[in-house]
């Protein structure tokens, strides 16, 4: 991204007053050209608050299950709630699988849902034995589970969601580094949390705190954003 952005999809209201070369026309083209120069070198940056997220639950999305010797698909009926499971603010998504009576675990748990600004989202979680597997993209919406055909049916399993949050905006990158300028965690200003910017976990990058949500934690962030994404 170059510049801020800013303004960068905007056009006069009245085009035919801007056509000519001279006189009053020419000094309103003048104008716009130099509020466009200014601009340009500006950041544009936002504050984002999040208040007393809920702690990470590892069954929030589909309540414990047992691991079986075909493929299995959980619509959003089968979830928790018997319907679609809203994730506010988006979260990442996590997979535990316990340890059994010797089950061998294999393959993946497809996820599938919305992300912040609506589209469609998928992610791949592998199954792994004693283990809770946290996904990485932000999911506003999970609407269905895909999973692969396990080697017998002697585990369990379930889906949750993690510590990681979504951001409301595309976080962008500066020199490869997340362009947050100001981190508060529990009313601290810090520089422990992790960024993970647009390009990296899309749409608009997560936020994973170093003191995990819950308990009545609270964030504040501040972040240059790309208003053209």
């Amino acid at each position: 991204m170059s510049g801020s952005g800013l303004f960068s999809d905007q056009g006069p209201l009245k085009p035919h007053l801007l056509r000519g070369t001279g006189g009053l026309q020419a000094e309103v083209a003048d104008l716009r050209r130099d509020v466009g120069k200014t601009v340009e070198a500006l950041a544009a940056l936002t504050v984002e608050e999040f208040i007393d997220p809920a702690a990470a639950d590892t069954d929030a999305v589909l309540a414990s299950v047992v691991s079986q010797a075909a493929a299995a698909v959980y619509e959003s009926g089968d979830l928790v709630g018997g319907a679609a499971v809203d994730l506010d603010p988006p979260r990442n998504v996590t997979l535990t699988c316990d340890a059994g009576g010797g089950a061998t675990w294999t393959g993946n748990l497809k996820v599938i849902g919305l992300d912040a600004n609506g589209a469609a989202l998928e992610e791949d979680i592998a199954f792994t034995a004693s283990a809770t597997t946290p996904g990485a993209k932000a999911f506003a919406k999970v609407t269905k589970l895909e999973a692969d055909a396990q080697n017998d049916a002697l585990g369990n399993w379930e889906v949750g969601f993690g510590d990681i949050i979504g951001l409301g905006k595309p976080l962008v990158s500066r020199a490869g580094l997340a362009a947050v300028t100001r981190e508060v965690a529990v009313g601290v200003v810090v520089t422990t949390g992790t960024f993970e910017d647009a390009a990296t976990n899309p749409p608009n990058g997560t936020y994973e705190p170093a003191t995990a949500p819950g308990g009545g934690n609270d964030y504040a962030l501040y972040y240059e954003y790309d208003p053209t994404a």
